[in-house]
């Protein structure tokens, strides 16, 4: 079986079991491998090994169960005193060090679950059947998934820079990171899935991967964040400090190292890279599984720890030194996992009223939301009157909707084309809009909630003390949504409420 494998690293040997169909005698010779440690080790490594290319053209619900089998029946990490198993695990390994480029496994970890669970990081990265997603489930995959999470998460919490150097933490954080996605795979519909058949099924998965184990998810997802934003900080100073001294270093040697890196086509990327990335991982799954649910916002807003991070993590992606267009998708992502907490929660807005920021300021959260809107918006504006705004209609008389031709269904193909048009020359200043709005629907939930409470006081922290600029960008907002096709029903049905809601505030 280790030959096998050593042949299957081969790209050209992979396509010969294309070409010649043999890949599912290979898999019936390989049916009873489960009951054999080493072999149960080696076969879980010849499915990690095909699922580069090979199996994702085509994986059958029989080698699906292999694999959850393999898992299953593979021997206990405390027990494991097979000399053969050993061998095998070394000689496996040795294997990819010597042949394969993947820098994913670590002795520590490696054993069958660890293998079967790379494998479905790559069968992810293709477009999953349905069928796939509901047999995880049933089949206790997603049990899989979220443990492995939680394992790997509870090793960094437990150890970090005390028992690990950077590079193997950073080796388990990608790991962790790479199973975020790959459940965020499992639990999300493919964008053609339109049906209530398959909507529901979609439900069902991100019900259970939710509360799986008490929700054991959310626990981890929240440690994570705690140790994400602790290392992006670190790594961010690192990244600062660094930068300044090349600053004061001989030019020629900076070149010379510059040329060196463009030969290579690809630079390593910065350690807070990588943390940010993590980041926006965290956020992403955890959209998805509070979307139009008011029991996980509950859940995950009980968390106190978790929901300060959420803004220290705002502070802190804004004051790093990161590009707009590196820092948009971490806050995007974040404001929005705000508003669905907001949204679907029946206090969580009275602490955005009432609560300080995270870290000892004085300033209230939503004073802090209320300057991003501002900031953002005024960014928008400025970077629009520099440049034709191919996608609005000029400035004329008529109100908001007409200027913005929400009301007149003859310039809607005119319109759509503008759109498109600005997209490629103005990515820049939407991105600033779009945080504005994403903020602006956040203080606008509020005032849905409690408009006579907080009115007068959102209202004091609004461009020339009105709403008016508001409206404007929420109206910006869905047209643009509306064009690009990106709302759900029940998107649409809220920010048509809370149009006319702020409309309902203007002067």
């Amino acid at each position: 079986a280790v030959k096998f494998a050593e042949l299957c690293v081969k790209p050209s040997f992979r396509m010969h079991l294309r070409t010649e169909s043999a890949l599912d005698r290979v898999l019936d010779l390989l049916k009873d491998a489960p009951e054999l440690p080493s072999l149960n080790l080696c076969t879980a490594f010849i499915l990690y090994v095909l699922s580069s290319d090979t199996l994702t053209s085509g994986i059958s619900l029989s080698t699906v169960r292999l694999m959850i089998e393999l898992v299953s029946k593979s021997p206990q990490k405390n027990s494991v005193d097979d000399e053969e198993y050993k061998k095998m695990q070394q000689r496996i390994l040795s294997i990819i060090h010597q042949s394969l480029q993947d820098d994913i496994f670590y002795e520590q970890r490696f054993n069958t679950c660890d293998i079967i669970l790379e494998t479905f990081v790559n069968i992810s990265r293709s477009h999953l059947k349905e069928w796939l997603r509901n047999e995880a489930r049933t089949l206790n995959g997603f049990d899989l998934m979220i443990d492995a999470i939680s394992s790997i998460v509870q090793d960094l919490s437990n150890n970090d820079f005390e028992c690990y150097p950077l590079p193997e933490i950073l080796m388990r954080y990608r790991k962790v990171c790479r199973y975020i996605n790959m459940l965020e795979e499992f639990c999300s519909a493919n964008s053609e899935q339109s049906s209530s058949v398959l909507s529901s099924n979609v439900d069902v998965n991100r019900m259970y991967i939710a509360q799986y184990n008490q929700y054991s998810l959310f626990h981890s997802m929240s440690k994570l964040l705690d140790l994400s934003l602790v290392w992006f900080k670190q790594h961010s100073s690192t990244n600062d400090s660094n930068s300044n001294n090349n600053n004061n270093n001989n030019k020629t040697t900076a070149a010379s190292s510059d040329k060196q890196d463009d030969s290579n086509g690809v630079k390593p990327p910065n350690n807070w890279d990588i943390f940010r990335d993590g980041c926006k991982t965290i956020m992403s799954i955890l959209l998805i599984l509070t979307n139009d649910c008011e029991t996980h916002c509950d859940r995950l807003t009980s968390d106190d720890r978790f929901f300060s991070n959420l803004f220290r993590l705002l502070v802190t992606i804004q004051q790093s030194s990161l590009t707009n267009e590196e820092k948009f998708d971490a806050v995007a992502l974040t404001l929005n996992l705000l508003i669905n907490l907001v949204k679907n929660t029946k206090d969580v807005y009275k602490h955005l009223m009432e609560d300080n920021m995270p870290g000892g300021s004085t300033t209230k959260i939503y004073e802090y939301l209320a300057d991003i809107f501002c900031e953002q918006e005024s960014l928008a504006a400025k970077a629009e009157s520099q440049e034709e705004n191919d996608w609005m209609m000029e400035d004329g008389e008529g109100d908001l909707d007409e200027r913005l031709g929400i009301k007149n269904p003859k310039n809607s193909n005119e319109n759509e084309a503008n759109f498109n048009l600005a997209l490629r020359k103005a990515a820049g200043h939407m991105e600033n809009t779009f945080v504005a709005a994403f903020s602006g629907i956040i203080l606008a939930v509020v005032l849905l909630r409690d408009r006579a409470t907080y009115a007068s006081q959102i209202r004091a922290l609004m461009p020339q003390k009105k709403f008016d600029t508001m409206a404007f960008i929420l109206k910006k907002f869905f047209l643009f949504m509306h064009l690009s096709h990106a709302f759900t029903p029940s998107g649409v049905k809220t920010l048509e409420e809370l149009i006319a809601m702020v409309l309902s505030l203007c002067d």
